[in-house]
């Protein structure tokens, strides 16, 4: 009696490590492969038209996280990539913008170093606006399972003369293998170019490409484009670009480089505007005013890269050793050829007393360019004769 009591107790723990290695086997097995999950937004998160959101998404994989896919409404939108590659646990910050009313479906994929990917992981937005219809969840059809067919009654056995064929009888055709599997080939990058190739800073080149193939994604520096599509870049400093195109029997991509120069300094202007072609429309000149000649009109071919900002006439009158005052007026011009006159009347306020013999019109042009620089002077002389009253 006691020696049963004894097995008996022996027994029960041994029955229950037992029980509880059979629960741990049917167990589910643990997930291996790469993971990804949101932390930011929640699921169902409301935003406005035009917001821009800040996703924020982590990832887990053994063998290192390669790169980090945002879908939205299982479209490719952008790829991330861990600072370090090959990290295995990695943060990843991407941003989404909210350009029209609906119900989006924002997607974070990891992937491996392996090529190996993880069950996507999902969250909803809401913007709205209008009638916001959510996206249509496609519903399970359920498929009808036959009926278990009913075994045919046993054949009866026919004597061995009945199972040979009558002669003439072809002999059965050999039956045709299944076409072989062909694996998919992956998307060709048909061309990449840029133009212009090379571009002044500040400028600006336009990418063009296409993509032929079996596609799933094409990306442009890691942001989501068409497959035949084009971007406008203005570069600051010689950058290469990377179009990278992804399908089922793998991925192409190709590098080109936009080089950017620097513009060529304008020289200094330090020379001031050219003066020629100078011309008086009356030698002599008549004075007091009621001579006939009572005025002279000089002129000049004035011109300068810059562009000329103004000019004038500076003038005095000599007689013997009396000499008048210097005085300026401005000269008006048509195109390039500058013009002034001066008349009886200035040339009596010029000299006091009034002339009685020849004299001398004594005048050099000052043209000044649009920076400030000065023209060489330019002199000339008019004789005046006196007119009796």
């Amino acid at each position: 009696m006691n020696a049963r009591r004894v097995l008996s107790r022996a027994i029960l723990p041994l029955g229950l490590l037992a029980l509880m290695a059979g629960i741990l086997s049917c167990a589910t097995p643990v997930e291996t492969g790469p993971r990804a999950w949101i932390d930011w937004p929640l699921d169902g998160h409301e935003v406005e038209v035009g917001t821009t959101v800040t996703l924020i998404a982590h990832a887990y994989a053994t063998e290192g996280v390669a790169e980090v896919h945002l879908s939205v409404d299982r479209h490719p939108y952008r790829i991330g990539q861990p600072t370090q590659p090959g990290e295995q646990f990695v943060e990843a910050s991407m941003e989404w913008t909210a350009t029209e009313p609906g119900v989006y479906l924002l997607s974070i994929t990891a992937f491996d170093t392996a090529g190996q990917a993880s069950t996507p992981a999902d969250v909803t937005v809401t913007v709205p606006g209008g009638e916001v219809s959510p996206s249509p969840v496609p519903t399970e059809i359920a498929t009808s399972v036959p009926p278990e067919a009913t075994p045919p009654p046993a054949a009866t056995p026919l004597p061995p003369s009945a199972t040979q064929p009558p002669p003439g009888t072809p002999p059965p055709s050999t039956p045709i293998p299944p076409p072989p599997t062909v694996a998919p080939q992956r998307p060709t990058i048909v061309s990449f170019a840029a133009s212009p190739p090379s571009v002044v800073e500040g400028q600006c080149s336009t990418l063009s490409w296409a993509v032929e193939g079996v596609i799933s994604a094409v990306y442009l520096d890691g942001g989501g484009v068409g497959d035949h599509d084009s971007s406008v870049e203005c570069p600051q400093a010689t950058t290469s670009y990377t179009l990278r195109a992804v399908g089922p029997g793998g991925e192409t991509s190709a590098t080109l480089t936009v080089n950017v120069t620097q513009p060529i300094p304008t020289p200094a202007d330090t020379a001031g505007p050219s003066v020629s072609g100078i011309d008086e429309s009356a030698d002599p000149i008549a004075w007091p005013p009621n001579c006939p000649r009572r005025e002279v009109t000089i002129s000049a071919n004035i011109t300068d890269p810059s562009g000329v900002s103004a000019a004038k006439l500076t003038y005095r009158v000599i007689e013997g050793s009396r000499q008048g005052i210097w005085q300026a007026m401005g000269m008006s011009h048509a195109g390039n050829r500058y013009s002034a006159t001066v008349t009886a009347q200035a040339l009596q306020i010029s000299l006091n007393p009034p002339v009685e013999n020849l004299a001398t019109l004594q005048y050099y042009i000052q043209a000044f360019d649009t920076r400030g620089n000065q023209s060489q002077t330019s002199t000339g002389t008019v004789t005046i004769e006196y007119c009796p009253g």
